[in-house]
C-alpha cells in the first residue's frame, strides 16, 4: 500500500503490537517505542478479519470460533469527543522484506 512506501515510518499499534517484545517480532530494528493517547477515536471489535476473506483457505468459522478484528474509527458526537484510548507507537526504517511481512501479517 501507497502509505508504507516512505522508509521512515511511525508506526500506531493498538491490538497485537500493545507490548515492545511483540512489536519486535514484526520490527526487530524499531526505535522509540513509547506509549500514546489516540483522542477522538474508539477502537471497535466484532467485524470479521481479512484474514477470513482474503485466504486461500477459508477459515470454517465454526470450529476455530476465530470471527472478530480490531480497528479504530473516529467518535461521531458531540458526547463521544473526549473518548481516547492507549496505543503504543514506534519509529521504524522498513526495508522491502518488512514491509512485506507486515502486510502479510
Amino acid at each position: 500500500p501507497p502509505a508504507l512506501q516512505p522508509k521512515h515510518v511511525t508506526m500506531l499499534g493498538y491490538g497485537a503490537l500493545m507490548s515492545e517484545q511483540s512489536s519486535r517480532l514484526t520490527f526487530p530494528n524499531l526505535t522509540n517505542f513509547r506509549y500514546v493517547k489516540v483522542k477522538h477515536m474508539r477502537r471497535v471489535f466484532g467485524h470479521p478479519h481479512t484474514f477470513l476473506v482474503l485466504r486461500e483457505k477459508l477459515i470454517d468459522v465454526n470450529q476455530t470460533l476465530n470471527l472478530a478484528s480490531l480497528s479504530v474509527e473516529p467518535v461521531e458526537s458531540v458526547k463521544e469527543k473526549d473518548v481516547e484510548f492507549v496505543a503504543i507507537a514506534f519509529d521504524v526504517i522498513l526495508n522491502d522484506q518488512q514491509r512485506m511481512d507486515f502486510v502479510e501479517r
